[in-house]
């Protein structure tokens, strides 16, 4: 018995091509987009900031990962430590001078009385006894130095 009745492509995948035989054949929705409902032929939109979306997202917030017969999909919450701009591919790590809680968007300048030296913190670190640390500054104790974090600004 043949289904003569054509079959939409899942969630989370699209497919511009004609003739398609089987649901393996739709194409897994791409990094940092979406396919929200079934029988896409593209994508639905991008990925909101502060998640990032692997491959097959079927929501622009969406949590998973699982197998289907078109692939992997895979979308999650940014981690801390890291920051998802809209329709993010990957997480970006947080500069040095700046944190980066889960679910950032960007990341966030050290208040002031606190540092950070490294990237992909999720806070700053106290400012030591005998020094200032001014809003979203990097301290160097080793060389006796402080600097803005490149882009942010006080």
């Amino acid at each position: 018995e043949q289904n003569s009745l054509p079959l939409p492509c899942p969630i989370g995948t699209y497919s511009d091509r004609t003739n398609l035989g089987t649901l393996s054949e739709c194409q897994i929705c791409p990094p940092g987009k979406y396919c929200a409902t079934t029988g896409l032929n593209a994508p639905t939109g991008s990925c909101l900031a502060g998640h990032f979306c692997a491959t097959g997202a079927g929501t622009a917030d969406e949590v998973i990962d699982e197998v289907i017969l078109s692939g992997r999909r895979q979308a999650y919450v940014c981690p801390e430590g890291f920051f998802c701009v809209t329709g993010a591919v990957l997480p970006t790590p947080c500069p040095a001078g700046t944190y980066c809680v889960a679910g950032s968007k960007l990341p966030s300048p050290c208040d002031a009385g606190t540092y950070n030296m490294q990237e992909g913190q999720p806070q700053c670190s106290p400012c030591p006894a005998g020094y200032t640390c001014i809003l979203g500054g990097i301290a160097d104790y080793a060389q006796g130095t402080f600097y803005a974090t490149a882009g942010l600004h006080a």
